[in-house]
Formats: C-alpha cells, sequence, structure tokens
C-alpha cells in the first residue's frame, strides 16, 4: 500500500519529489505533510524555501515557486491545497483556459513571457530535483489523467477515514498520556458520539479531558455531559426502549428531543433511516453474512453496525418494514396538511411495534 511505503520512507528519512495526499482524514494527510517539512525546511528557511498554496490555483505562480532555488538548504517545498484541479473544467467558450484559470487573448499579448499553456502537468514534468511538490485534495478521480500522471511521477497515498478500533486506540493513547483512562462503555460512546475523523474525534477528546481534569478516570456520564450526543445515536436508544416494550420510557425520550428543539421532521427523517438501515443490516444477517461483510456492504463504522445488528437480532425483518411504512404515511400526512409534524411523530412513535 502506497500509505506504508510513505511511512517507510519517511521514518528513513527519504523524501520524494512529488507527492499527492488525498481523502477525507484531514488530520493524518497534515500530520505527514508535517513530516515531510520537517524531513526538507530548518525552521530558520521556512520563510524562503516554502511555499504554500491555498485554494483555486495560480499555477504560473506555482511555478515559478517550483523552480525557485532554493536557500539555506538543498531543497525547497511547495504545497499546494484545495486547488479545484482535479474537477472537471467547464467549457469555456471564446476565452483560453491557462492552469484553470480564463486568460483572454488581449492579456496573453500582454505577457509574452507565458505563451506556454501552463498546467499541473507541465509543471511535475519540469520539477527540478531541489523542489518537493506536494498537492493536498479532499478527492481525486483515479481515472483521470492527471492522477495517473501523479502516480507514474511520484507517490500517491489515500487518507481514509480511520476504522472504529483505530479511533478507539488512538484516544486511548492520548487520553493516556495525560494519565486518564477510559472505562470500556465511556470509550464505546465517545467513539460513537465524536464523529468519523480524527479531526472531529481530537477535538471532541481536547474538551472531555479539560472537563475530567483532576479525575482519576473517564466515565460514560463525563462523555454524556461534554460532547454533543448526535440525533442518530439518541434514535438508537428511542427504538430500543420501543423494542423492550418500554413505550412510555420511548415518549419521554421523545419529549425531551422536542424540547432541544430538534425539529420534529428532522426526527422523523433520521428515524426512518434507521429503520432502512436495520432493515437492511438484518436482510444481510438472515441471509448469512457476517457482522464484518455486512459493516463492509453498508459502509458502516464498526461500532454503529455493531449496534444496529444487535439492535436486528431482537425485531422481526415485518415489523421493521411496517414501521417504514408507517413513516411515510405519517410524513405524506405532514406535507399534505392532515396533520401537523408534532402530532404526527408523537403518533408514530406511539404506534411503532418491533
Amino acid at each position: 500500500m502506497s500509505f506504508n511505503i510513505l511511512k517507510k520512507e519517511l521514518i528513513e528519512g527519504v523524501v520524494r519529489g512529488l507527492y499527492l495526499f488525498y481523502g477525507p482524514e484531514a488530520y493524518m494527510a497534515g500530520h505527514y505533510a508535517k513530516e515531510v517539512e520537517r524531513l526538507i525546511i530548518e525552521p530558520f528557511a521556512k520563510d524562503v524555501s516554502y511555499n504554500l498554496f491555498d485554494g483555486k490555483a495560480d499555477l504560473w505562480a506555482i511555478y515559478n515557486a517550483c523552480v525557485a532555488s532554493p536557500f539555506f538548504g538543498e531543497r525547497r517545498l511547495v504545497v499546494v491545497k484545495d486547488s479545484g484541479l482535479f474537477k472537471p473544467a467547464p467549457a469555456d467558450g471564446a476565452q483560453k483556459r491557462v492552469g484553470g484559470q480564463k486568460r483572454d487573448s488581449a492579456k496573453k499579448r500582454e505577457e509574452p513571457q507565458k505563451q506556454v499553456e501552463m498546467s499541473l502537468g507541465y509543471i511535475i514534468d519540469h520539477l527540478p530535483k531541489s523542489t518537493c511538490l506536494l498537492i493536498m485534495e479532499p478527492t481525486a478521480d483515479k481515472r483521470t489523467s492527471l492522477y495517473k500522471h501523479i502516480a507514474e511521477k511520484g507517490l500517491v497515498v489515500e487518507f481514509a477515514l480511520q476504522p472504529q478500533s483505530k479511533l478507539e486506540s488512538w484516544a486511548m493513547t492520548i487520553a493516556g498520556r495525560g494519565g486518564m483512562k477510559f472505562t470500556r462503555d465511556a470509550l464505546r460512546l465517545f467513539i460513537d458520539v465524536a464523529g468519523d475523523s480524527m479531526t472531529e474525534v481530537r477535538s471532541e477528546l481536547d474538551k472531555l479531558l479539560m472537563y475530567v481534569s483532576g479525575k482519576r478516570g473517564i466515565t460514560a456520564e463525563d462523555v454524556a455531559a461534554v460532547c454533543h450526543i448526535p440525533l442518530r445515536a439518541k434514535i438508537f436508544d428511542l427504538l430500543d426502549n420501543i423494542a423492550a416494550g418500554r413505550r412510555k420510557q420511548a415518549m419521554i425520550e421523545l419529549d425531551a428531543l422536542l424540547r432541544e428543539r430538534e425539529p420534529a421532521m428532522r426526527i422523523m427523517s433520521v428515524l426512518s433511516g434507521h429503520l432502512v438501515l436495520l432493515l437492511q443490516i438484518k436482510a444481510l444477517a438472515d441471509g448469512g453474512a457476517r457482522l464484518s461483510e455486512a459493516t463492509k456492504l453498508m459502509g458502516l463504522h464498526s461500532y454503529r453496525a455493531e449496534k444496529l445488528w444487535r439492535q436486528g437480532a431482537r425485531v422481526s425483518a415485518g415489523d421493521v418494514a411496517l414501521a417504514i411504512e408507517q413513516c411515510h404515511i405519517q410524513d405524506v400526512a405532514v406535507k399534505s396538511g392532515q396533520i401537523g409534524d408534532i402530532p404526527a411523530l408523537q403518533l408514530l412513535v406511539a404506534s411503532i411495534k418491533l
């Protein structure tokens, strides 16, 4: 894997001349970008041997930065972030497009030194050995010629969202550095509510560690007190109470959501979406799939998939399908003006049988 190659080479102090980092896990991509910078640029030379282009690309400026000589060292680093160069270019009509920017013929005549139609491919092909060009994008289409060109000339690394187990281990490590330890329930709740990315997890963890400062450990009550519990997690509890026959408790939880000013139609939408996922994972389980297979097929994080899996084992597919139909009926009734959104939601929760 290219990620393992990157990690191994940086440990050995090897930095290539061209990288493309892409994917949703921006925290990890940023970490390795810092490692590349640390190996190439001395801190005192950053002002003269480092260039950052963040946003819509000016390819001539990037080219000039790349071909400039390094100072106070053997190499320079040019970082290009969120350039938009990996997005399909719109039709340019009568104007010429140069490196993602429109330039008309008059401007061309004013800039005789820029008769070459600049492109990222041209920059890559003329990259000096003294320059490291690091491109960081949220997404990159593997089918494009630009992607293939970079893969041929340098190293392409995808930074995907980390699995639940990795996020748990990472959170425990950071908490452990501060002398804190999660209870098992607290850790599972924290990972479920903190978000999918390392950026979100780190932000929530920093707040949690400040809250528990002076305590001996982190409990589920601490997590609930500090971290925002997303609506989807509360829907889990609401349906668990319905499935267990605790209808009164389910209605109490619904009232609490409404008091928190959660829009009734949003609650109904999330509830309906949860039921659809529940039916899908139950169908996979009934078809002989294992939890790991269902998790991958549905594109869910393992903790969420495990909770759906356990919940699905306690209900029948017919009841779930009927509940989905009831969601649709109440949605239509609200949108056609037959009933208000809050009474419709209350009627829905009161009538669902799992």
